[in-house]
């Protein structure tokens, strides 16, 4: 019989909580496990406490309960723990648990009380916190594998820019050459604004709002500005380079020209 302060109690507290005897099944039960099983006291009162668990909890139960009660042993009384819970409706939810032994006057079988805490929101948290840290993690990465690649982007151009402006200080150079070499210059220099442009729009990157273009070209056209804009350098450390067309490629493509370079 409760009394009137333990009924109190039950009826006011926040948090969940259950009554049991030895054999697991719920003696009392608080107010506030309908709004946290979706139980009502009086539908819960009566039936074994393993109805508020998932399997394989719900199997186990009655394993650690013989087990404290012939042997002294136990995985859960005296100590705070988390484990999955149930409701009414078939959900699961994180929770976190409270249990001891309660001695009550005149009472020859022993019982127990759980006080069970729904950490759903807790664990949200947990889970938001560490999604965060992880892009937050991830953009530093992105941002240090952009700078460096980068590096390597703006080096190039400028490198087949200064090898062009020395061919042109040659006096020998005839007019069609000099032609040449100044288109090549100004189609590297305008690689390299775009590789600039790219570095000024890293906050994009970091937001996941950086947009690929995707405009119709040739791809013949971006090979031949890759061929220009690396031969200088291959003709500085003497090495052949040569460009083999070696299956069908469309004359146009759709896709991010600047990028493709």
């Amino acid at each position: 019989m409760l009394t009137a302060q333990l009924s109190a109690i039950l009826t006011s507290a926040f948090d969940s909580i259950v009554t049991i005897n030895s054999r697991g099944i719920i003696q009392a039960a608080g107010s506030a496990v309908e709004r946290v099983f979706g139980w009502t006291p009086q539908e819960l009162i009566g039936q074994n406490i393993s109805v508020l668990m998932p399997e394989p909890y719900r199997s186990d139960h009655d394993s650690y309960m013989d087990d404290y009660l012939k042997r002294g042993e136990t995985h859960i009384l005296g100590r705070v723990r988390e484990f999955e819970a149930v409701r009414k409706d078939g959900l699961t939810f994180p929770c976190e648990i409270n249990v001891w032994q309660v001695d009550v006057s005149g009472q020859t079988e022993p019982l127990f009380t759980g006080v069970i805490r729904d950490i759903s929101e807790r664990v949200w948290r947990e889970e938001e916190l560490t999604k965060a840290l992880s892009n937050a993690q991830a953009a530093v990465q992105t941002k240090s594998e952009f700078l460096a690649n980068m590096s390597h982007e703006i080096r190039t151009p400028m490198m087949a820019i200064l090898g062009f402006v020395e061919n042109l200080l040659d006096p020998q150079i005839s007019e069609a050459d000099s032609h040449g070499t100044i288109q090549t210059i100004y189609r590297n220099a305008r690689h390299l604004l775009m590789i600039l442009n790219d570095i000024l729009n890293l906050s994009k990157i970091e937001t996941g709002r950086f947009e690929i273009e995707r405009p119709r070209f040739s791809p013949f056209v971006v090979v031949a500005d890759v061929v220009s804009l690396m031969r200088v350098r291959a003709d500085a450390k003497k090495l052949t380079f040569e460009v083999h067309v070696d299956s069908p490629i469309p004359e146009t493509v759709l896709s991010d020209p600047t990028r493709l370079r």
